[in-house]
């Protein structure tokens, strides 16, 4: 996946200087992350992480440096992210490399889908789930 992105930014002649990423546990954020921060180092990339405010265990280890887990009610229209544990091998790669972490509330992760669905100018439309 990220060395898709990474080819076709190549082919464009465009090197990233943010990349946001969802987190349920973790796990795919790190990943890419991780070859991300190896292909354009840490200094040139400023990267945050996003996850639902009701399961945001990555943003509360963030925080905190270490992982915390997250427990009860955990309802979001971010479904797929509602998760209270972070993955340990994807945390230790957050936890290094990640510059930010943000902890985003429903009404946000709408406002975005439909600001994507309804585009401004020229920009392409895309239809977007909540995660």
């Amino acid at each position: 996946l990220a060395d898709e992105a990474v080819e076709q930014m190549r082919e464009m002649g465009v090197t990233p200087t943010h990349v946001l990423l969802q987190a349920g546990v973790g796990a795919m954020a790190g990943g890419v992350l991780g070859y991300l921060v190896d292909v354009y180092s840490p200094q040139n990339l400023h990267s945050i992480i996003v996850e639902p405010d009701k399961a945001d265990c990555i943003y509360r280890s963030g925080v905190k440096g270490d992982i915390v887990n997250v427990g009860g009610d955990m309802a979001t229209i971010m479904a797929g992210l509602a998760c209270g544990e972070p993955n340990p091998l994807g945390w230790e790669i957050l936890r290094n490399c990640a510059t930010q972490f943000i902890s985003c509330q429903d009404s946000v992760a709408a406002l975005g889908m439909r600001v994507l669905g309804n585009p401004y100018g020229n920009d392409p439309r895309i239809i977007s789930g909540e995660s």
